[in-house]
């Protein structure tokens, strides 16, 4: 009875383990897309600005 419970014990720790590995590998996922995200956002109010002085100065 006692190993059994040993083994079970080392099963979910495993368990607990791999889904903690899944949970931060998640979040650093989320984080990149959001610095990826603001890269391109960044991008594109540069060309838009760009194209709106272009406009006014007729460059």
């Amino acid at each position: 009875m006692g190993k059994d419970r040993q083994l079970n014990n080392l099963k979910k720790n495993k368990v607990q383990g791999i889904y903690r590995k899944i949970k931060q590998q998640n979040r650093e996922a989320q984080n990149d897309n959001k610095i990826g995200t603001a890269t391109v956002s960044i991008c594109l109010f540069i060309l838009l600005l760009l194209y709106v002085l272009n406009a006014i100065f007729d460059l």
